[in-house]
């Protein structure tokens, strides 16, 4: 049963971070601080989607505390990315977020997720996922599987990929599951996945042009 220091902690977090859907859509209408790094091959550099518009991309979470829809926002994120629907053995997308700037909705919220007990940052300042493999399913529709690793542990995770093209510029929107306890996120009573669920999804949007 949690202790009632757990459930303030609890009510607090949840009012704070409710208010970031509130905000979500000002905040998307920022640019984000996203950098991109361009990697052109020779054989696909006319049909490659290599050049991540930063301003057009974002990084969001999104998991439930008691029973309740909590967003979040990762506002500075690293992208690399090299997309050939004709290609798929040559592509790759690879993120690296600086998990010190995360946005979980107030300040008093955000020092308690960068704490030892979740992220850690102080120790673990960056998550990094490395594509192994896409591969189609369809209609625009991909699985991206490679390995995310996230507070000093490493899982190899899939994730649904979705592509809309449009001449030069694909917006390509990913969904990353992942469960928290797996990497450590959430130790002592936040064990207790009654209270804070352990499913997490990470949702990344990345608009990319061809060179």
């Amino acid at each position: 049963m949690a202790s009632p220091k757990m459930f303030v902690t609890c009510v607090t977090l949840v009012s704070t971070l409710v208010g970031f859907v509130a905000v979500s859509a000002d905040a998307a209408s920022k640019p984000a601080a996203v950098s991109a790094t361009t990697v052109t091959t020779a054989s696909a550099a006319s049909a490659a989607f290599t050049q991540v518009v930063a301003a057009q991309s974002r990084a969001d979470f999104v998991f439930r505390q008691m029973n309740v829809p909590v967003q979040g926002h990762f506002p500075r994120f690293a992208a690399q990315l090299n997309f050939n629907p004709a290609q798929l053995d040559k592509s790759f997308a690879n993120l690296d977020i600086d998990l010190s700037q995360i946005d979980a909705g107030s300040d008093e919220a955000n020092a308690e997720v960068k704490s030892a007990t979740w992220f850690n940052v102080r120790d673990y300042p960056r998550a990094k996922f490395v594509s192994s493999k896409i591969t189609t399913h369809g209609n625009g529709k991909y699985l991206v599987t490679g390995t995310l690793t996230l507070k000093g542990k490493s899982r190899e995770i899939s994730a649904p990929l979705v592509v809309t093209t449009q001449g030069k510029q694909a917006v390509l929107d990913a969904s990353l599951p992942l469960k928290r306890i797996d990497f450590g996120i959430g130790n002592g009573e936040w064990l207790d996945t009654s209270v804070v669920a352990n499913e997490v999804q990470v949702k990344v949007r990345l608009v990319a042009l061809q060179p």
